[in-house]
Formats: structure tokens, C-alpha cells, sequence
């Protein structure tokens, strides 16, 4: 079955701060329960404002020095405020999940993108490789359970 990121794009609210309302707050707590609960939501996470520990590393190959790093804030245009990752049977039904976020408003947007897996990348990603992105998927989920 594939997985989907949702990614919630930023507003000038989000961007303001990480306030909400307890009523936002509450409908996106149980929003997020009801995902969990039909057994898709694989993890979702908040952001901080770009204002806040943000950094964009530009990378220039060809000088003397290799990359760049900007400080935040950005423009609210190219950002993201939240995202899920969802495992469902299509994008049609990510887009359905999408579109039961209780926090959108006139002009909000959810940009819905499949997640590649080992397979879709071709026989140029040979065994040995998979495996050992299955290993290392491994690891990671074991980190992020806090198993050492």
C-alpha cells in the first residue's frame, strides 16, 4: 500500500507564532486520532515559524565555498507549517483524508505527494541496496520508539 505526505503549507498565522485556539487545538487532536484510529497515520509533526531556528543551506559546487546558509524568516509563500505521512490504498483517498483538516481556511493548502519506496526506483537499485534501506528503515524506527 503507498505512503503519502501531506504537507500543510504555511499561512501568515502560522507564521505569526505557534498559538491556536483550544477549539483548533482540540479538532486537530482528534482529527489526528481519527487517523490513527483507521490505522493509516504513520507520523505528523508541527513546525516551528520560520522565524524560529530555521536555516536554508544553499549549495554553490563550483565556489570556494561549497554552501550557503540563510537564516529565516522566509517567505510564507515557500514553506510548510505541518505535515503527516498517511499509508492508504490511493491519492484519492489521501485526498479525502486531506480534506477532513479541520484548521483550513479560505486559501489553505494541502499538497498531497506519494512517498517513493525502494521499488520504484528500478533495477538500478539493486538488492544490496535494498536491503540495506530496510536495515537502515529499521533503525530508524527503532530510534524513533527510543530503542537503542
Amino acid at each position: 500500500m503507498p505512503r503519502f505526505i501531506l504537507f500543510m503549507r504555511a499561512s501568515k498565522q502560522s507564521e505569526s507564532g505557534l498559538g491556536g485556539t483550544p477549539e483548533i487545538f482540540s479538532a486537530m487532536a482528534a482529527y489526528n486520532e481519527t487517523m490513527v484510529a483507521a490505522g493509516i497515520m504513520h507520523a505528523g509533526e508541527g513546525l516551528h515559524p520560520s522565524s524560529n531556528d530555521s536555516r536554508r543551506i544553499i549549495w554553490h559546487p563550483e565556489s570556494e565555498k561549497k554552501t550557503e546558509v540563510v537564516a529565516g524568516p522566509f517567505p510564507v509563500k515557500e514553506l510548510v507549517c505541518g505535515w503527516w505521512i498517511i499509508k492508504v490504498g490511493s491519492v484519492e483517498e489521501a485526498v479525502e483524508w486531506a480534506e477532513k483538516c479541520p484548521c483550513m481556511e479560505e486559501g489553505s493548502t494541502i499538497e498531497v505527494r506519494r512517498i517513493a519506496d525502494a521499488e520504484d526506483f528500478g533495477s538500478e537499485f539493486d538488492e544490496g541496496m535494498r536491503e540495506k534501506e530496510e536495515e537502515m528503515r529499521k533503525k530508524t524506527e527503532e530510534l524513533a520508539k527510543g530503542i537503542k
